[in-house]
């Protein structure tokens, strides 16, 4: 049914049901865009987090979908308050137990009054919560907003690529988003690559309901989709394909926070999805359940009844890899159930995959146990336990051959200022789950201070034992990884941060240093100057620089953001990754090796709430010619 080209007749039908409503009903819009310091955050997660911006892509989509649906301040869970991401342990805390002694918070001024928070952070949050007492928006389908984004690139090098004959030497994508109330809404994303024959290359869509009772008010349907979709559960060592803030120094990064295990999924990573139909259940207000099934097409290199290799690139620029296309069935289907009293929670799940071909790939010392035939299946279970702000958590997972996996945590906070979290884990090298963790034992010791109202100091040490040979890796070998990081705001228009990070593997006998310093300027929300200054050592000395300027002007309507990068990075294994502004919802984070200079301009023109449209020219000039690179990119986004 979600095939390419089958799916095409009913992302038609969906479209007219919403268009009759759309013309029939009294329709009230709203314009959604983020506000600044949030996409500075993700920002901050892109740059820290995977290098191909999915996971990014999930977040900013998540934040966006969230302005249109408020968070009720006063009637949501301690986990509803922890899926926002940006609040951590003590404001979490802190909300909670202002809510107890004083009751409803009734205004943003009042907010600014609860421990951790002041008049400007809760200024930054407003936009995202409902205040008061029984207040929220309508729940029937008269309510409409969404977004519509289609972004343009092309990337122009010295030598022109060999191209398919027909094929299009540009990336487009183009995305769609339409919430109908609080429980309802339809998306789709169509996307191509350079180089690929055809639009779309690549097609996603979905519906959602949620909040629809079922048994009076004891069953209720907490949230349905079907077509493409994540699943986020227990502490990921089972089932957890979204994004999740667990990168960086910060102690609360160790727990994974999920309010409902299913999410939408509107990202345009071609792999890491499930497609097919969930069902997330609630059953009076103690316990819940999720369903889900999953038939996907994967790529794959398939010959008669076997596949050899699972690409995840999403490019089919090649006679090869267009063979390689989604030719590949996996299956999964599972659940999970979980229970809540009072501050303590525990869960359980099962998931059953398979491959529709037999699997033939090379057999080495450290995957000969990630074969297997026919349907594969693993279960877990994890707990939770919340006591006056202290968290202890954990997980084991068991497979169908007795290869375990387990984590266990505490988080908290150790006196005035101070927050630290200790993560323990062991998997099996035996092992085989979905998420693909084994062979490893070790710990994350993280540690945060924030007892002066300028500084804020955070730091995380981790170690990684390795019993057997890994990929790359014969035989045990151990890895660690250190990370210091502060940040100063001298005034409340510039800040300061430092971050250093080291490492070291002693199967691969690779160590590497780096360390960072960025300055931020921002006097008002027109203008912005800051400056990023790196330096890494990876066998060889490599460093990097940058300025970026960002201002707005004729009354906000045009941005123009600006960046000049200097780097000299001699070997590809001590490459400085670097965040570039893009285009909304395009993540860019650029593997700067070699020697040369870079730079970008960024025009935003937003003449309306409800038009914005993004220009981008950057490029790359290198010591040798023939790399140099220029992008060209066109977004238009039409949220309302």
């Amino acid at each position: 049914m979600w095939g390419r080209f089958v799916g095409k007749k009913s992302i038609g039908i969906a479209l007219l049901r919403w268009a009759i409503l759309f013309v029939f009903f009294q329709v009230s819009v709203q314009a959604q865009e983020l506000p600044e310091w949030l996409k500075h955050a993700i920002e901050e997660y892109a740059q820290n987090g995977s290098a191909d911006g999915g996971d990014s892509e999930q977040l900013y989509d998540y934040y966006i979908s969230l302005l249109g649906k408020k968070v009720d301040i006063n009637g949501c869970s301690r986990e509803e308050l922890e899926d926002l991401l940006f609040l951590d342990t003590f404001m979490v805390e802190s909300i909670l137990a202002y809510r107890e002694e004083y009751g409803a918070i009734y205004s943003v001024a009042e907010l600014s009054l609860v421990d951790g928070f002041n008049e400007e952070l809760a200024g930054r949050l407003a936009p995202f919560f409902r205040f008061g007492m029984n207040v929220s928006r309508e729940d029937n389908f008269t309510v409409m907003d969404g977004r519509w984004d289609t972004r343009l690139r092309y990337k122009l090098l010295r030598d022109s690529p060999d191209y398919m004959k027909g094929a299009i030497p540009f990336s487009a994508l183009t995305k769609f988003r339409l919430d109908a109330g609080e429980k309802s809404s339809i998306w789709f994303t169509l996307e191509s690559d350079a180089g690929e024959v055809e639009f779309p290359d690549f097609v996603s869509l979905g519906m959602c309901v949620d909040n629809i009772p079922v048994i009076g008010n004891f069953v209720n349907i907490r949230r349905f989709v079907v077509g493409d979709y994540s699943l986020r559960m227990g502490q990921g060592l089972l089932l957890w394909n979204s994004f999740s803030l667990t990168v960086g120094s910060e102690p609360s990064s160790a727990l994974r926070r999920s309010s409902v295990s299913l999410m939408p999924y509107r990202s345009s990573s071609e792999s890491g999805f499930y497609r097919g139909g969930a069902v997330v259940l609630e059953f009076g207000k103690l316990v819940d359940g999720t369903l889900f099934y999953s038939s996907n097409l994967v790529d794959a290199n398939v010959k008669g009844d076997y596949f050899y290799s699972l690409p995840s690139d999403g490019l089919h620029d090649s006679e090869h890899s267009i063979l390689s296309k989604r030719s590949l069935k996996v299956e999964h289907t599972g659940f999970e159930l979980s229970a809540t009293i009072d501050n303590f929670k525990i869960g359980a799940r099962g998931v059953w995959y398979r491959y529709d071909k037999e699997d033939a790939r090379k057999v080495y010392e450290y995957n000969k146990f990630s074969k297997f035939k026919g349907w594969w299946y693993a279960c877990s279970a994890d707990f939770l336990l919340n006591l006056d702000g202290l968290r202890c958590f954990g997980e084991f997972v068991i497979d169908r051959k007795g290869g375990v996996g387990a984590v266990a945590g505490i988080l908290g906070r150790i006196g005035q200022g101070w927050e630290s979290s200790l993560l323990l884990k062991y998997y099996d090298n035996r092992l085989l789950v979905p998420v693909g963790l084994n062979n490893e034992c070790g710990g994350t010791l993280s540690i945060k201070w924030s007892g002066l109202k300028e500084i804020t100091f955070s730091g995380a040490f981790s170690y990684v034992f390795s019993p057997h040979s890994r990929y790359r890796v014969e035989g045990s070998s151990s890895r660690y990884k250190g990370e210091l990081n502060a940040e100063w705001r001298p005034s409340s228009v510039s800040t300061i941060s430092f971050r250093m990070r080291g490492s070291n593997d002693t199967g691969t006998e690779d160590f590497s240093l780096n360390a960072r310093c960025i300055y931020v300027y921002s006097p008002n929300d027109l203008l912005s100057l800051s400056g990023r200054v790196d330096m890494s050592f990876c066998g060889s000395f490599g460093f990097l620089g940058y300025v970026d300027v960002r201002y707005g002007f004729a009354k906000g309507a045009l941005e123009l953001s600006m960046r000049g990068t200097f780097f000299d990075v001699p070997s590809w294994s001590g490459r400085i990754y670097c965040y570039e502004s893009d285009i909304p919802g395009t993540f860019s984070t650029i593997a700067y090796y070699g020697r040369g200079v870079s730079g970008y301009f960024l025009l935003k023109y937003k003449p309306k709430k409800w038009v914005n449209v993004n220009l981008r020219c950057g490029g790359v000039l290198y010591n040798d010619p023939s790399k140099d690179i220029m992008r060209f990119s066109l977004g238009v986004s039409l949220p309302f």
